[in-house]
């Protein structure tokens, strides 16, 4: 409901022209729930406030350092697999490298 009457106003958010501003601001306000500050952030009425407000908000929703983390988690556990394979191949296979090798 309050979508379709902003959009009667012109002041939905659209994805694309947030992202052409701010694209972390764009994923969050895409991801996150809706919030007041949502349709001050473009069209009629649009103000620095709230820009400043949409990222003090979804900062607290969203924290850089609980995303810089599960990369940092995500990257140790795509090495760790990669590890594995490798140990297993190796495994799986030594009669026919050390065959190679002689």
């Amino acid at each position: 409901m309050a979508d379709d009457v902003a959009a009667d106003f012109g002041v939905q958010p659209t994805f694309s022209r947030l992202f052409l501003k701010s694209p972390s601001l764009a994923y969050k306000v895409y991801f996150g729930p809706t919030h007041t500050c949502h349709y001050r952030l473009l069209g009629h009425g649009a103000s620095e406030v709230a820009w400043q407000h949409a990222h003090k908000f979804y900062d607290y929703l969203f924290p850089d350092d609980i995303s810089s983390k599960m990369r940092k988690l995500s990257w140790h556990v795509v090495m760790g697999s990669l590890l594995a394979a490798g140990a297993y191949i190796i495994q799986a296979n030594w009669q026919t490298l050390a065959q190679l090798w002689s």
